[in-house]
């Protein structure tokens, strides 16, 4: 029974990873603001299901481990001060409940991808045809400079010409970023983020040629998708995950048995290929990621951005020092309306972001013990990867994966809130986290 539990988790949680960018959502509250809307997503139905037949196969197997289970309780703590953050909202409303339950659903979802196996990386074959698909999808968005809505797959309608759309203004022209089927560009490029790094992994780990080329395709397609979001956050997250990886890689290898060669020369092709994506990318679009950048044409976009972000982390102090121990989950938004509000210099609805820093926005939510609780469970996190890694218990290529997600995923959340207040960028962000924490692929 066990055996079968197993089967329909599998299939669950690589069901999980291929629909996460679906944006299907039933809306339970609407507002003008998207982060006072109250959405239950397709994904969060997966989420259910990762849990359920998790449970299920945890019962009839009695599968842990000491460490992972101390890290649960660590995660358990963190929720609790989530949950006790609800008591800090004057008006409490379904907006924070919605955004806790989702963070438990996410994390207890976590905790199951952590500890129970899965079946021939079925969940990191479907992420990556989901980032082809993804990227594929990019690709004709930025070269038709138009995207049509689909409701039945959760995609609005964007074009350059609108105002507040994801654009790079260059001084001839505006052009639309590449969304794919998320709702802002930066999450997209987080999602591609992820499925290159497993494509990597697949490269170095699969036996057929044939496979090893079709990743490599994949892989380069996954390549353009990135670039197309332009994503300054992704770009730089991308970069130095790439960096810290290869140096422990490097040192973790001296230690193992080497890789066959055929192994490291598609490694090398792939690495080729990619950099070849890059200078073609930056000799054809020269201009427009020199605007983007801030070092050419038009930069009146990304100055207003960076101005914006600047006075969003000067709000944030100001709201952290106010409030110790939080403004309550899923309520930076509301607060600051509710300030303005009685202020009497309420803005449109639209200027009201959270701050751009996953962990700023924690800190700022659920207070200071909350955020104590999350940086006692990153450390946690480290100290099992490290005495796996003292222990020989990772193959080299799994070591490397994990550690270009974790570096990925922390530098990214340094510059943007998806990963706490976008239903796919949550799930995403949690999804990951339970890939940090296994041995094994599988």
């Amino acid at each position: 029974m066990a055996s079968v539990f197993n089967t329909f988790f599998s299939l669950a949680f690589a069901a999980l990873a291929f629909l996460l960018p679906l944006g299907t959502v039933f809306i339970v509250q609407n507002a003008e603001s998207q982060y006072e809307r109250v959405l239950v997503t397709a994904t969060d139905i997966l989420l259910v299901a990762v849990i359920v037949f998790g449970v299920l196969f945890w019962i009839r197997s009695r599968k842990h481990d000491p460490m992972l289970r101390r890290i649960a309780a660590i995660l358990f703590a963190f929720l609790v001060f989530a949950a006790i953050s609800l008591f800090a909202v004057p008006e409490l409303s379904l907006i924070q409940f919605a955004a806790f339950f989702r963070l438990a659903l996410a994390v207890c979802a976590a905790c199951f991808i952590a500890i129970i196996p899965s079946q021939k990386n079925m969940a990191f074959i479907a992420l990556v045809i989901a980032g082809v698909l993804q990227a594929g999808y990019g690709i004709v968005q930025f070269a038709t400079q138009q995207i049509d809505p689909i409701p039945w797959l959760g995609v609005a309608s964007h074009s350059p010409f609108t105002l507040g759309d994801a654009v790079v203004q260059t001084a001839q022209m505006r052009f639309l970023r590449a969304y794919g089927s998320f709702v802002h560009p930066n999450i997209l490029g987080a999602f591609l983020g992820v499925s290159f790094f497993i494509s990597i992994f697949l490269v170095r780990t699969v036996q057929r040629a044939a496979s090893r080329a079709a990743l490599i395709g994949s892989a380069l397609i996954i390549t353009v998708g990135v670039l197309l979001t332009f994503s300054r956050g992704v770009w730089l997250a991308l970069a130095v995950a790439v960096i810290v990886s290869y140096c422990i890689d490097r040192w973790y290898v001296r230690r193992s048995p080497s890789s066959p060669q055929t192994k490291n020369d598609s490694l090398q092709i792939f690495t080729i290929g990619v950099l070849a994506v890059c200078t073609i990318f930056i000799f054809f679009f020269s201009d427009v990621v020199a605007s983007r950048i801030g070092i050419a044409g038009n930069a009146r976009l990304e100055t207003r951005s960076v101005n914006e972000r600047l006075t969003s982390i000067g709000d944030a102090i100001s709201i952290i020092q106010s409030n110790p121990f939080g403004i309550g989950i899923g309520n930076y938004v509301p607060y600051r309306m509710q300030q303005d509000r009685q202020a009497g210099s309420l803005r449109p609805h639209y200027e009201y972001q959270p701050i751009h820093s996953h962990l700023l926005l924690i800190l700022a939510e659920v207070g200071i013990v909350g955020f104590a609780a999350i940086m006692v469970f990153f450390f946690a996190v480290f100290f099992v990867t490290r005495q796996r890694v003292l222990a020989a218990e990772y193959q080299p290529a799994f070591l490397a994966l994990i550690i270009d997600i974790g570096v990925f995923l922390f530098v990214s959340g340094l510059f943007d809130h998806a990963y706490w207040t976008i239903p796919s960028a949550i799930i995403l962000w949690w999804f990951c986290i339970g890939l940090l924490l296994r041995s094994r692929p599988c």
